[in-house]
């Protein structure tokens, strides 16, 4: 949701786990699989993204999400947080 708001301003790793409080290796495996998933463009620079999904049915989708995100803010961290425990503290990879 932050790329997306954020559109077209490119993030780097490091600037995204700033904002996220994460570290900054966790914020470029964000970065990587929003890229393989087709969600970001790259910029100038080859390690910087901005939103920019690969065509509009996934940019509908996410616009979307962000309106829902918008009026129910709570109940969508409180998901997010919830899988988030339950994956464990490898994101549930082994």
């Amino acid at each position: 949701m932050l790329l997306h708001a954020s559109a077209p301003a490119p993030w780097s790793a490091a600037e995204l786990a700033q904002r996220l409080y994460i570290q900054t290796a966790a914020a470029r495996e964000v970065l990587d699989a929003l890229r393989q998933a087709g969600m970001l463009a790259g910029a100038e620079s080859p390690s910087r993204f901005s939103f920019g999904p690969q065509d509009d049915a996934l940019a509908a989708l996410v616009d979307s999400l962000a309106q829902l995100y918008s009026s129910h803010l709570v109940e969508i961290t409180l998901l997010i947080h919830a899988r988030a425990v339950a994956a464990g503290p490898d994101g549930g990879k082994t």
